[in-house]
């Protein structure tokens, strides 16, 4: 006889309710919780023939008041719609002797029936527990088994494909030997079976008692440890239902039948949403179809790409694809149709059902490869200047149901002929006159926080010493610009507000540079409006950084260009793919939060600050009032080296730092602001490469640290729980060229400084110095107008460069 030992019995609290009957609806208090109640103990007294007596035991618990009492029924009935008669009690016990008039197995020596107890608890407010049932044999506690995969669900039809896993889990509460059942029985019912569907669906308990008195005849069995069912080949647009049946080593079965429990309904379809779905990628690229489908040459299906060219004088320069494939999954995100069976994948196939194997599987790459579920991955090329071929990959089902996904990719070769291009991602008000007005009224001068996108020009690329149209006299005079942060350098501008949809920064324009100076705000960085929307356009950044698109500057640093992203470009790059849920994670402050946490799939590798910036821990946005950004160097703090350059602090503006705008009439804190966004580090990030090309190691940090923010509303960055909340770093390692991230808006800080942090970078890091600034007065550079519609994306008005003033 088996050892007394009991678990919690994890019934379904729904199939319960419907399947035995329902209580009169008690009006809740909210936010009164419901109590809980568990079966304790239940043993067993079986040495008689004729009847058996069971002592089951349970206890209650209420977390926000007291169990009140409880609620027994034994036996409840098993047709839908039938009350249930339920006895009212404050005890902890119950003991009961139940007859046993019936043989339930052939070889059984003693007679037996099972039986159900089904306790729930009432608390002090009338909220009730969900409801909690233990079945018995005469001779042992009865096993248990639930639908997995799909999950049982009373109101729920499932869409499957043909061929479809099925799985469960089963549970022997008091078992000697082992906690799980021995074996299964299972039948897949339809209109033809020995019990209709439509009967096991009105009433389930109707399959027990047929088959059970029949020694389950026409069932199949697996042993205890195999959990799953394969089916193929199933009739498309017919209904079946699976039922799943637990026995122990006792011999007794799991007697309790719904479709909250181990039984499944389902329809057979052919449906396209039943294909599996492709996703590919790479460094630069990811693209995952909304739903699997197998259509050659249609061009809703092909994704188009801009990829970098291979160095002509580097032979292994080639390109990698990656891809995955999976079954289509209910909203529980349960597989609900098969297995990958293989992938295949070729390049500039012209017919797909061509068959034809590879004379070589290296070379032939016109015809399909080899059908395997190992290779996820393939290194082609490579492709020098500038080409267009077709990457296709194949994924098909154990179903026989296939998905094609279909790449055009553009190779684009890196000139890098020219020194700098600044992309002003920003979206910043665009200065406007009001009607029946002029641009001198008073009524057009901005009154909002600074910069307007023109003052922002302004301040990075004016020339200086020119008069400025539409601003006031003072002191009678015309008002002169100050020369801009960029003045002197051979740099060009590309802005990105362009008013079109495919907001894209071509990478064969970005190509040209040898430099890129990537500028995002942070109200910008969070807009998720169309490349149209005249005031949350999202940044290109963002829009680059999502599914089905190419980010091109990750393809350009892959191509060897150097980036130094300034403001809350990594939040725009980022903000595709945040989980609300880190959003709470500590340290201070609770804000906007992208982790590696593996769970969250936020900072993970394929993500652009992870694999290019190696930002690869945690960080955070969040705006910081009275802050401060320090210098700080980590471990180069006491022999700062080259980055003894650098300001000590970059400072907020005030008066005796930079004057008012002239331009200006409204109050001195739009301008002289107090609070500025930061993005910055909160976790250690370190970077170990080994920078020994021989034998030998030589592992080295490859991530310094220049710059952290302070703030009262941040974790203290002295004492035990110091967090050195890093907001600037520069990458020089193995992986790619030259990466910096400044996770500050430059341009709200003082002029002097912001001006000796460029003057740093460019010169002191990048080698890029400028030439003697033009007189003034003299005319503007012509911007070129051929380079800005090379950069600009979709098929809208070209993105103009912008004039220095």
């Amino acid at each position: 006889m088996k050892l007394r030992r009991l678990a919690v019995l994890a019934i379904v609290a729904a199939g319960l309710a419907s399947t035995w009957g329902c209580d009169k609806p008690v009006q809740l208090l909210a936010p009164n919780q419901r109590p809980v109640v568990r079966i304790t103990g239940a043993p067993l007294d079986s040495t008689q023939r004729n009847y058996y007596v069971i002592t089951l035991d349970w206890i209650g618990f209420d977390p926000d008041g007291r169990v009140d009492h409880f609620l027994l029924a034994f036996d409840p009935p098993t047709v839908a719609g039938t009350d249930t008669a339920w006895e009212t009690t404050t005890d902890h016990s119950r003991t009961r002797s139940f007859p046993c008039p019936l043989p339930d197995r052939p070889d059984s020596t003693l007679s037996s029936d099972f039986h159900v107890f089904v306790v729930k608890a009432v608390d002090n407010l009338g909220a009730i527990s969900t409801p909690v049932a233990r079945a018995f044999w005469s001779y042992t506690l009865a096993p248990r088994v639930e639908m997995r995969v799909p999950p049982a669900r009373a109101l729920v039809t499932y869409y499957l494909p043909p061929g479809v896993l099925l799985s469960w889990e089963g549970f022997d509460d008091d078992g000697v030997f082992t906690q799980k059942p021995v074996k299964y029985k299972f039948i897949l019912l339809d209109e033809s079976t020995e019990v209709k569907l439509s009967i096991a669906n009105q009433t389930p308990d109707a399959v027990r008692q047929y088959y059970a008195p029949r020694n389950w005849a026409g069932w199949d069995s697996l042993p205890g440890d195999t959990t799953q069912k394969q089916y193929t080949n199933l009739t498309p647009d017919k209904m079946y239902m699976f039922v799943v049946v637990a026995f122990d080593e006792a011999g007794a079965y799991s007697p309790i039948f719904n479709r909250d429990n181990n039984m499944v309904l389902f329809k057979v379809t052919y449906a396209g949403a039943q294909n599996p779905r492709i996703g590919i990628f790479n460094d630069f690229f990811l693209y995952e179809y909304d739903q699997g489908s197998n259509r050659p040459g249609d061009p809703s299906q092909i994704v188009h790409v801009e990829v970098p060219a291979a160095d002509p004088r580097n032979p292994d320069d080639k390109l990698t694809f990656n891809w995955y494939a999976s079954p289509v999954r209910d909203s529980r995100g349960n597989p609900i149709s098969g297995p990958i069976r293989s992938y295949r994948w070729a390049v500039d196939m012209t017919d797909t059902e061509d068959e034809t194997q590879r004379s070589n599987e290296d070379t032939d790459l016109s015809h399909w490869s080899q059908k395997s579920t190992l290779i996820t991955s393939c290194r082609i090329g490579p492709y020098v200047g500038r080409q267009t071929h077709m990457f296709l990959i194949q994924a098909e089902d154990i179903n026989g149901l296939r998905s094609l996904g279909q790449v055009e990719f553009t190779t684009a070769p890196a000139t890098f002929e020219k020194p700098l291009l600044v992309v002003d991602d920003t979206r910043y008000l665009i200065d406007g006159i009001a009607p029946n007005t002029n641009c001198y009224s008073p009524s057009n001068r901005p009154k909002q926080d600074w910069p307007t996108q023109a003052e922002l020009d302004t301040f990075l690329y004016a020339r200086g010493g020119v008069q400025w149209r539409c601003y006031p006299l003072e002191n009678g005079q015309p008002v002169l610009s100050t020369p801009g942060i960029f003045n002197g350098y051979d740099f060009d501008t590309v802005g990105t507000n362009t008013g079109v949809n495919d907001l894209t920064v071509r990478l064969s324009g970005l190509g040209k540079y040898r430099h890129v100076i990537w500028l995002v705000d942070r109200l910008g960085s969070l807009n998720n409006g169309r490349g149209t929307d005249l005031t949350s356009a999202m940044t290109a950044l963002r829009y680059m950084n999502n599914n089905g698109r190419t980010n091109t500057l990750a393809a350009y640093v892959r191509q060897g260009g150097r980036v130094w992203l300034v403001g809350n470009a990594a939040t725009a790059s980022m903000i595709n793919f945040n989980n609300g849920n880190n959003d709470n994670k500590p340290p201070v402050p609770y804000t906007l939060t992208f982790s590696n946490d593996p769970a969250m799939r936020e900072l993970v590798p394929g993500r652009f600050m992870y694999n290019q910036a190696h930002w690869r821990s945690e960080f955070k946005q969040f705006i910081l009032y009275n802050g401060r950004v320090k210098r700080y160097l980590g471990r180069f703090e006491g022999a700062p080296g080259i980055y003894a350059g650098l300001p000590p602090e970059i400072s907020m503006k005030s008066s005796a730092t930079d004057p008012f705008p002239p331009n200006r009439a409204n109050s001195p804190a739009v301008f002289y602001q107090p609070q500025f966004a930061a993005e910055f580090l909160t976790a250690p990030n370190d970077i170990l490469e080994d920078l020994d090309p021989g034998q030998h190691e030589d592992f080295e940090s490859t991530l310094d640290t220049l710059y952290k923010v302070t703030a009262a509303s941040l974790q203290p960055d002295t004492g035990r729980s110091a967090v050195q909340n890093v907001v600037m770093t520069r990458y020089h390692g193995l992986d790619n060229q030259e990466f910096l991230v400044t996770g500050f808006p430059v341009w709200n800080f003082q002029r002097s400084q912001c001006q000796a942090l460029v003057d740093f970078v460019l010169g002191e890091l990048w080698g890029v110095f400028p030439h003697a600034p033009a007189a003034a007065g003299a005319p503007v550079r012509a911007p070129n107008p051929a380079a800005a519609a090379t950069l600009a994306g979709g098929r809208g008005r070209p993105t103009p460069l912008r004039p220095r003033r």
